[in-house]
């Protein structure tokens, strides 16, 4: 009886529960056409035997403004356990006030594939701006699709898969 308590109480924390990956998973690499790309790598016991060395790697090409960039996070998408988010800082733009551009690498878990490179966060590098005078995309998540909005338009629709 014991066992079976000790067994159910070490498996009640993953139901229900998204496990997100760590950042030590993806790597953001620069080629020689000076594109900025991320990689993720895919846990040996995931691969089929019969896919080839190259298809263990899953790569998505960045939109990156500046000349470096970097991960920051990795952040779930609240109600679609099945995506989430590779944060990385893509630079920064702007002529009266400078704007820290985050991007999202989104990923797919069921499909264990990248859905597209979003915007996720615009940041004032100015401490007269304020966050709140920028409007933030969204991630709208419905019964049958994620959809991502930016000054209310929607920019991205992601099919669901359940």
């Amino acid at each position: 009886m014991m066992k079976v308590l000790l067994f159910i109480f070490l498996l009640t924390p993953v139901w229900g529960k998204s496990v997100l990956p760590s950042l030590e998973q993806f790597k953001i690499t620069q080629r020689a056409n000076k594109k900025f790309y991320l990689i993720k790598k895919r846990d040996a016991k995931n691969v089929h035997l019969s896919e080839k060395k190259e298809k263990k790697l899953e790569i998505i090409e960045l939109n990156v403004t500046g000349l470096i960039a970097e991960l920051i996070n990795i952040t779930e998408v609240k109600g679609a356990p099945e995506f989430y988010c590779v944060v990385y800082s893509a630079g920064e733009s702007g002529t009266s006030a400078i704007i820290k551009e985050h991007r999202c690498a989104l990923y797919n878990s069921a499909l264990m594939r990248f859905e597209g490179d979003l915007p996720f966060q615009y940041i004032p590098k100015t401490k007269a701006s304020s966050p709140l005078n920028y409007e933030q995309p969204q991630y709208k998540v419905e019964q049958d699709a994620l959809k991502i909005l930016e000054s209310g338009f929607i920019i991205k629709t992601i099919k669901r898969s359940h």
